[in-house]
């Protein structure tokens, strides 16, 4: 039987940062098609009145996420 070294996986910030980002992605896009769902139905302005815009909720998930993985406020925000 032959032996090999174990093999090691490594995360960075900027996998969590690119994951993080996805998952944004993905919420906005439901929300947007909840959004849509319920303007097809006439109750947007109780949607809208309720709740963050979606720039405004994913400015306070990305400062949150670079708040707990480290990335100081002088690193660029758009990739």
């Amino acid at each position: 039987m032959l032996r090999r070294t174990p093999t090691s996986l490594t995360i960075t910030s900027e996998d969590i940062a690119t994951y993080e980002d996805r998952r944004v992605a993905r919420e906005q896009a439901a929300a947007e098609a909840q959004a849509q769902a319920l303007r097809e139905q006439g109750n947007d302005a109780t949607m809208i009145s309720s709740s963050p815009t979606p720039e405004e909720r994913e400015r306070e998930l990305r400062r949150k996420r670079q708040d707990r993985i480290g990335i100081g406020a002088g690193r660029r925000q758009g990739r």
